[in-house]
């Protein structure tokens, strides 16, 4: 059976659009389960009519498939925590000290000055309440040993909200964040929190217990602190203590993916399980054996590891291909991946928008039909050489699938990836299969020093290898434009060229060309907005000023101070700026027919006429209720580059002179556009 032809595949297209129609058309819960409840009405009325009148079977089709979109819609409803009254948000009063208790139930990677953890909140003002948040806990006053996955801490202190993107073409933190269903910030800090005596006892602080019991016993066995932490990225997905050197030479050489536990590690995990487990007898009982210890060892792999995306998709996948193994039935793969991409978007439908997903999905699928077709290019008598070509054609196919979305989200390509890849993946299968029984040995107390080594020189080759290809920079292409609209154009030309490549026929070719035709013209219909695009902006900076004039695909940047290098980057990547002039602040400025007047710490007040526009910047010593009743302007602005107390004194000030006033460090920067 083709794969599109797979009923499963018509409803996880349904479920898919569901769920994208919810996220950016909300519904509320009661109206999304009464959609899907007429729509499954329908369906069984429509099922009887049927069984009378065959030739209604295509009205079936299609309400099979609008049923499948209300279950998107109601299942990523049902998911959004705010949408319930006893959510967090909606316990926030006016005051902005809150009285908050939480429990710690998943580290995030640590930064200089604060350990980082997802916190379940159980209580604010001691009114009971539900929901997640982000608590940055101040290095100086707690250590690992003091907190940890389990604890449970009363914090009193203001409890921070979602926040809008702060500069144009950056990456939207807090949009991230409310996609995994959090919507707040706490910081922790010794002054404020009180930890309580007992931690909270589940899953997940057994795993963390383990984890870190095995991370101390290596620790302790003297083993490098890099090495310990790529070890522990390949073995439990833990990177949060990477040092930014190493994850900036895996970013670069293209080999990011194997620091974060997927499908790669896990099916080495179960080609060891297999390799274990066929010493056993060939009968019903072992068989049923077998299955319950690969399933066992795979989900519990998946909580050690913190059930991260990634890994909870290969461990769904490999498990349905180990039930169906056992069953003895012909497995599909691309239904089997399908499969599973359903049940993890049922249970946790936010993850459609996860990009870990989207590149291991994507990858997977291309490697399924590509690399086949690669692998019949090339065939030779010796093994050794058949393998390395495997791995060639396995990277090239997941590469070429991945690479619009990587552009898209990244804006780079490394050069060298195929090379990376070719070394990484045998030296990644050697060391899955020597880390995981020495992890498992830490944890239960025991580290074999000869293994040990042997660990330390694999990971420090590898380290030193990806650094060597990682140096390479002319061969890492950065801040590639690449919009929504080329994204689908380039997949159309990769699906319509791998059509192509099973049967090379006119027609086939003919839709190659064509598709190539439309990405050219969603590339040039995207430059020639650029070209149209009139812009001003103020962008939000806490050590300098900087403004932006854009005419086109050129502008010309006003500032004061050492701005901040890539902020720039992505506004001229994501906006097809081709051609950037530096200018010193100016005190005045103008859009059109729009007159701004620029205070910063030289005050000049000098001006024709009274300005529309009054930006703050630089730390102006101003008496701004004076020069707002004398000018009247319609808007004030404030960069980042001012005081907290003088942006309070301001806002209150335009409040009462009804003066609207917009903050870059609440609201965002300020745009003036066409």
């Amino acid at each position: 059976m083709n794969a599109i032809q797979f009923p499963l595949t018509r409803v996880a297209i349904g479920l898919t659009l569901g769920i994208l129609y919810a996220r950016f058309c909300p519904f509320l819960p009661l109206h999304s389960l009464a959609l899907l409840g007429a729509l499954l009405l329908l369906f069984v009325c429509l099922h009887l009519v049927v069984k009378k009148r065959p030739k209604l079977q295509y009205f079936l089709g299609l309400t099979v498939f609008f049923t499948s979109v209300g279950c998107g819609i109601a299942t990523y409803t049902l998911h959004r925590e705010n949408n319930y009254p006893n959510h967090f948000s909606h316990l926030i009063s006016p005051r902005p000290i809150h009285q908050v208790d939480v429990v710690l139930s998943e580290k995030l990677k640590t930064t200089a000055k604060n350990y980082r953890f997802v916190a379940q909140v159980k209580c604010i003002d001691q009114k009971s309440c539900f929901g997640k948040l982000i608590v940055l806990c101040k290095k100086t006053d707690f250590d690992n040993k003091t907190i940890s996955v389990g604890s449970r801490l009363s914090i009193i202190g203001q409890l921070y909200t979602a926040q809008p993107q702060m500069n144009p073409g950056s990456f939207d933190y807090w949009e991230y964040l409310q996609l995994k269903n959090i919507y707040g910030q706490m910081f922790a800090s010794g002054t404020n929190t009180v930890l309580l005596p007992q931690p909270e006892i589940d899953l997940f602080y057994w795993a963390n217990q383990i984890r870190q019991r095995a991370m101390n016993e290596l620790q302790k066995s003297g083993i490098d602190t890099q090495v310990a932490q790529v070890l522990a990225a390949l073995t439990v997905g833990q990177q949060q203590e990477i040092s930014p050197e190493i994850m900036h030479d895996y970013q670069s050489a293209g080999v990011v993916h194997i620091l974060s536990v997927s499908g790669l590690h896990v099916g080495f995990i179960v080609l060891f399980l297999g390799f274990i487990l066929k010493f056993l007898p060939k009968n019903q009982k072992t068989r049923w054996l077998k299955l319950v210890v690969i399933l066992l060892s795979l989900w519990g792999f998946a909580l050690l590891a913190g059930l991260s995306a990634s890994v909870v998709r290969s461990v769904t996948m490999y498990s349905f291909v180990a039930v169906a193994l056992h069953l003895k039935r012909r497995t599909n793969i691309f239904h089997t991946l399908l499969v599973s991409l359903l049940l993890i978007l049922l249970i946790a439908p936010t993850l459609l928008f996860d990009v870990g997903l989207q590149l291991s999905y994507v990858a997977l699928f291309f490697i399924l039909c590509l690399q086949p077709i690669f692998e019949q290019w090339f065939t030779s008598k010796n093994k050794i050489v058949r393998y390395f070509w495997q791995i060639t054609t396995v990277s090239l196919a997941a590469q070429i699938g991945t690479l619009p979305l990587s552009l898209y989200y990244f804006h780079q390509f490394p050069g060298l990836f195929l090379l990376a890849n070719l070394v990484v993946i045998p030296i990644i299968g050697l060391i899955m299969a020597v880390c995981v029984p020495i992890m498992i040995l830490a944890a239960l107390g025991w580290v074999p020093k000869a293994g040990l080594e042997l660990i330390s020189t694999l990971i420090q080759a590898l380290n030193a290898f990806i650094k060597t290809i990682a140096q390479a920079d002319e061969y890492v292409f950065r801040n590639i434009p690449f919009n929504f609209w080329m994204l689908w154009a380039a997949y159309l030309a990769i699906l319509c060229a791998v059509w192509a490549l099973k049967k090379p026929v006119y027609s086939r070719i003919r839709w190659v060309l064509a598709s190539i035709i439309i990405f050219q013209l969603a590339y040039g219909i995207s430059r020639q907005n650029a070209q149209n695009k009139r812009e001003w902006l103020v962008f939000h900076q806490k050590k300098a000023t900087m403004i932006v004039d854009r005419y086109g695909s050129k502008v010309l940047v006003y500032h004061r101070g050492e701005i901040a290098k890539s902020t720039l980057e992505n506004y001229q990547t994501s906006s097809f700026i081709q051609k950037i002039e530096y200018r010193k602040l100016e005190q005045q400025a103008r859009y059109k027919n729009c007159k701004i007047l620029i205070l910063d710490s030289l005050c000049n007040y000098h001006i024709k006429g009274k300005p529309d526009i009054l930006l703050l910047c630089a730390r102006p010593k101003v008496n701004l209720e004076r020069i707002l009743m004398s000018w009247r302007p319609l808007r004030v602005v404030a960069d980042g580059n001012n005081y907290p107390s003088s942006i309070k004194r301001w806002e209150e000030t335009c409040r009462q002179q009804k003066i609207p006033f917009h903050y870059t460090g609440k609201k965002g920067f300020y745009m003036l556009s066409d």
